[in-house]
């Protein structure tokens, strides 16, 4: 399994700095996150339960939460009963400097300046590129995806072959979760799989199943973080889900220019 600190208030105090270790002693991990927390006035303040996210093996994703903690904070001058105030520093001697010179300096050295940039940007508009025609569109965000799946689908055997099924995997995950991203215009490579299904369900795309992409997804999860094995027809079978979460969502009337092949 694997355990995250996901992003939350630790109000009433300030968040400062994170540190993660983990262990690994007869098979078994200890996770461990010590966290550096700010207090901004002295008293009496609770923590709230914080919130810990735990991917399981099988892909299932939960949360677990600590319990409340009282802390006390102290003040660094409450142990001092008389504080007084520090005497005021001996007088100082100001010498007056007369601004006008060095005024004068800098708008000399303004003017010329100025008479340089004037001849730069003389010789630069003299020089400057004529008619510069606008770049191309960019391509609809199908287009790169099947592009992409294309290439794994022709790399897979060998990646596999050669023990990279986890970066083939991970491939394949990242081309689908960066196409819904851009498709759908929202963050998805940085979601969790939980995040995402949930996005996609708000967004109610009806030419795409939130079940069939989470089992794409599970799959994908299992061999990138549980270090899971898959056979030639398990990747066979996820490269059809991940091809067909592309082109189920293409808008109607739209061909991309190139369509990905068979599994490999």
């Amino acid at each position: 399994d694997d355990v995250s600190l996901p992003s939350q208030s630790f109000a009433p105090l300030e968040y400062h700095a994170k540190r993660r270790t983990v262990t690994t002693r007869a098979g078994r991990s200890t996770h461990r996150f010590e966290l550096d927390l700010l207090a901004l006035e002295p008293g009496e303040a609770e923590l709230e339960p914080v919130e810990l996210r735990v991917l399981l093996a099988d892909g299932e994703v939960g949360a677990v939460r600590t319990e409340p903690l009282r802390i006390d904070v102290g003040a660094h001058i409450a142990n001092e009963p008389n504080a007084t105030p520090k005497s005021p520093p001996p007088p100082v001697s100001l010498w007056e400097e007369d601004p006008r010179p060095r005024y004068a300096a800098y708008a000399a050295l303004a003017m010329a300046l100025g008479a340089l940039l004037a001849l730069l940007a003389r010789r630069w508009w003299a020089r400057r590129p004529k008619h510069v025609p606008p770049p191309p569109p960019p391509p609809p965000p199908w287009e790169p995806a099947l592009a992409k799946l294309e290439h794994l689908r022709v790399d897979g055997p060998r990646m596999i072959q050669e023990g990279q099924l986890e970066a083939w995997v991970e491939q394949l995950s990242d081309v689908v979760r960066t196409y819904l991203g851009e498709r759908y215009a929202f963050e998805a490579r940085e979601c969790t799989t939980h995040e995402l299904l949930t996005r996609v369900r708000d967004k109610r795309i009806r030419e795409l199943s939130p079940e069939t992409l989470g089992v794409f997804l599970g799959e994908c999860d299992l061999v990138k973080f549980a270090r899971g094995s898959m056979s030639f027809e398990e990747a066979e079978r996820a490269y059809v889900l991940a091809h067909d979460v592309v082109k189920r969502t293409i808008p109607a009337g739209t061909r991309p220019v190139t369509e990905a092949g068979a599994a490999p």
